[in-house]
C-alpha cells in the first residue's frame, strides 16, 4: 500500500520544497508568494499570485511554468 507521503509511485520529483506529480499536484496559498517573488508586497498581489499559479499547475501540470506566469501576472500589476 502506497502512503500519502509516497510519491515515488507516480514518479514525482521535490522541487522547491513541495513533492508534487502530476497525478496530485499541491496548491499553493498566498503565503506563498513571498518565498516565489518579492513585488507581492499586499494581501490582493498575495492572492493573485496564488490563484494564477494554482491554475497554471492545474492546466500545465509544471510547477515551474505555473510560478514564472504567476510571477508575471503580479510583475504586471505592480508596473502599471
Amino acid at each position: 500500500m502506497t502512503s500519502v507521503n509516497d510519491f515515488s509511485s507516480v514518479g514525482a520529483t521535490k522541487v522547491g520544497g513541495r513533492k508534487s506529480g502530476k497525478a496530485q499536484p499541491v496548491p499553493w496559498t498566498s503565503d506563498d508568494a513571498e518565498r516565489h517573488t518579492r513585488k507581492a508586497k499586499t494581501p490582493a498581489l498575495q492572492a493573485l499570485w496564488a490563484k494564477v499559479a494554482n491554475e497554471a499547475l492545474e492546466r500545465t501540470g509544471d510547477e515551474v511554468r505555473a510560478i514564472r506566469e504567476a510571477n508575471a501576472i503580479v510583475a504586471r500589476q505592480v508596473d502599471d
